[in-house]
């Protein structure tokens, strides 16, 4: 099923304001991110920075931002206690009042798990389709 760009924000109703973000840094946040800042943002225990970042080292309201990230924002099935890098930079999004481009970000993992053949994330989006 292929829908056409402006189909899929009617029917999202998703903004498109922000930077376009597909796990990595765009261009317009390089200088500004680093992992050690980040991890210093969101971590309650400041002694391991180079570890493995788990959610049970956050700080509260951010091991509720990561729930939300893994279940909600960006589906995962698996290796949910471990915080990835692109959860990491999307907690720093919202911990620094940058906007992102969620319809872009939704439709780059709709497209991102067909390659991969796993099963499409956004369950709801797709029954709103159908």
């Amino acid at each position: 099923m292929v829908i056409e760009q402006s189909l899929f924000f009617d029917l999202t109703q998703l903004s498109s304001d922000g930077v376009p973000f597909e796990g990595s840094l765009d261009d317009e946040w390089k200088f500004d991110f680093s992992v050690s800042d980040a991890r210093w943002m969101v971590c309650t225990n400041q002694e391991d920075m180079t570890g493995r970042l788990l959610a049970s080292s956050l700080a509260f309201e951010c091991r509720i931002m990561h729930y939300l990230i893994v279940r909600i924002l960006l589906l995962r099935s698996s290796n949910l206690a471990q915080v990835s890098k692109e959860d990491l930079m999307i907690m720093w999004v919202f911990l620094t009042g940058r906007q992102i481009d969620w319809a872009h970000l939704v439709r780059y993992r709709m497209h991102k798990a067909m390659r991969s053949n796993a099963p499409l994330p956004y369950p709801y989006l797709i029954t709103l389709f159908i």
